[in-house]
């Protein structure tokens, strides 16, 4: 690294390849030999040490290392930086940090979230290290550093249904004059919390069935959302317990089948529920009528009716006996509405 001039004595750097001078000072063991122009047994010599200090001028950037479980690891790319483009280096010295970094949803302010850590390679005030997280436009991206520790913590309570992830720019700045500054992207994710009860796409589900519906028909899809993610959104279908059990809904698609003869009752109450994988449940009203299969509108039995009454009939006589007929009458009250037409004979009758 320091080649010495052998005629001259004169101690200088290397011009190929170019040295790293590391360290505040390097020493020199020097060694002076005569040519033994007296023929003597062996040539004399002595020896004396060059202590060279190394001034250091602000010549590097911080570079990121990772921080795992408290233990300080460097980067691939630190260790090669030499072998390596300055863009290169700034590629993969922090991606890392984005690497299973997440924040859980609904966590206080002051939740730490992961430690930084860079390391300047210059000496003194030149190498020393403050934290930083650039902000956009001035807005605030809910998180920051400690500027001694580099511990990055949150300021509010995250909704992870709000927005999914956050990227910062962490700067690391030396405290040079004119200081240099390494910036790390990183990503940080926020957790799902099941904090989101299943929503229906209904408010209440109603279906007319007929009486005669076989068992293992499905007719009705209830369908329900939730906002949270993954088992937490996962939705699993129920209904309301009933004896006898007329109906049953597949728990995967939300299917409503007929499970039991329907032709004994008139009409099926329940509640379809669905549950996530946090079970928070919600549910919905089903309402199932049942239909006579005979049931058709209702029919005069003859298109007209001729009635004579005598003049002098009394009133609320009953005057025709026959009506509509329709099933859906059976056992309720029969209401018609009449027109009746009537002549006046030449003799007043």
């Amino acid at each position: 690294w320091l080649p010495l001039s052998l005629s001259l004595g004169i101690i200088k750097l290397r011009r190929s390849p170019r040295p790293i001078l590391r360290g505040p000072q390097y020493i020199l063991n020097i060694t002076a030999t005569d040519d033994n122009a007296a023929d003597g047994p062996y040539p004399l010599s002595n020896s004396a040490q060059v202590i060279v200090g190394i001034n250091d001028i602000n010549n590097n950037k911080p570079v990121f290392e990772e921080v795992r479980e408290g233990h300080l690891t460097h980067y691939w790319c630190v260790t090669r930086e030499r072998e390596m483009t300055e863009r290169e280096r700034g590629t993969c010295q922090c991606h890392n940090y984005s690497i299973n970094t997440v924040v859980l949803e609904n966590q206080p302010p002051g939740t730490s979230v992961l430690r930084v850590h860079a390391l300047d390679a210059d000496m003194g005030v030149n190498g020393e290290v403050k934290y930083g997280i650039m902000h956009r436009d001035g807005t605030s991206s809910g998180f920051v550093i400690n500027p001694d520790t580099g511990v990055i913590s949150t300021t509010v309570s995250f909704d992870r249904e709000r927005q999914r992830e956050y990227s910062l720019s962490v700067t690391a700045t030396d405290l040079a004059q004119e200081p240099l500054i390494g910036i790390c992207q990183i990503t940080i994710l926020i957790a799902d919390q099941n904090d989101n009860d299943p929503k229906f796409e209904n408010s209440r589900y109603q279906y007319f069935l007929r009486e005669d519906t076989p068992v293992g028909t499905s007719f009705l899809r209830a369908a329900a959302h939730d906002d949270d993610q993954g088992s937490n959104a996962a939705i699993a279908y129920s209904l309301s317990r009933q004896q006898p059990a007329y109906l049953h809904i597949n728990p995967s698609t939300g299917w409503v089948y007929v499970n039991h003869p329907i032709s004994q009752t008139s009409r099926i109450s329940q509640q379809i529920v669905a549950t996530d994988g946090g079970n928070r449940s919600s549910s919905v009203e089903l309402t199932v009528i049942i239909t006579n299969v005979h049931n058709q509108p209702p029919q005069w039995e003859q298109l007209e009716y001729w009635v004579t009454v005598s003049e002098n009939i009394v009133r609320d006589a009953k005057i025709v006996v026959s009506g509509p007929h329709s099933d859906l009458f059976l056992n309720q009250e029969r209401w018609c509405l009449l027109t009746l037409w009537y002549k006046v004979n030449h003799n007043h009758t």
